[in-house]
């Protein structure tokens, strides 16, 4: 099961999530099918499937499974930033803020604290659009992290999302600088992500 589990994350990695989401579905039904009892198991397998078939755009079906990883006695909290996510994906913003105001601030992850923060700034179309200067190139070094930690369709949502912010508050220089990572992280993907040596320079080349 185990080494199913490990070959759908590198499935998952190298952007072939049908054949990912075929091996989760695979183990679960083993387990199930054995009795094993190991809660942590199953719920990080839903938690995993759910971000593939957000990946998919399918984000009904990843809320789905998203809702299954009922958690340990301590919060997952990467299962809640998911939550919060694909609840603005599924545009009920009201929802996404009850899972922020769930993680705290001294939360070690990085990827969740930054996601956060974006997220709090989406909720609120005011608090987002008359940013400054400073604030912008903020937002644009805290979107450039999921660059560096290959978190492609991680940055592909956050840079589309404030792409476009900016363009319609005619920061046009920053809305491209986004837009250009997206355009190359689409690249990358399509290419087999970094596991491809040549995506791999192209990804550390980069420099804004």
């Amino acid at each position: 099961i185990k080494a199913w589990i490990l070959q759908a994350i590198n499935y998952n990695n190298s952007y072939q999530v049908i054949e990912s989401i075929n091996l989760y579905e695979k183990a679960i039904d083993l387990i199930k099918k054995i009795k094993l009892s190991n809660e942590n198991l199953i719920e990080s397998i839903y938690n995993n499937l759910g971000y593939c078939y957000e990946v998919q755009e399918n984000n009904i079906k990843a809320l789905e499974y998203y809702q299954k990883f009922k958690g340990t006695k301590d919060k997952n909290f990467t299962n809640i930033i998911n939550l919060a996510r694909i609840h603005y994906k599924l545009n009920k913003k009201s929802e996404m803020l009850i899972y922020l105001d769930e993680i705290p601030i001294n939360v070690s992850d990085e990827s969740i604290v930054i996601q956060k923060n974006l997220l709090q700034k989406m909720y609120s179309e005011n608090d987002y659009l008359d940013i400054n200067e400073e604030a912008r190139k903020t937002l644009i070094k805290d979107i450039k992290y999921f660059y560096k930690m290959n978190q492609w369709e991680l940055l592909i949502f956050y840079a589309n999302v404030y792409a476009n912010f900016f363009a319609e508050r005619k920061y046009y220089k920053d809305s491209y600088i986004l837009l250009k990572l997206v355009v190359i992280s689409q690249s990358i993907l399509l290419k087999g992500g970094v596991n491809n040596e040549e995506n791999y320079k192209q990804s550390h080349f980069i420099n804004y």
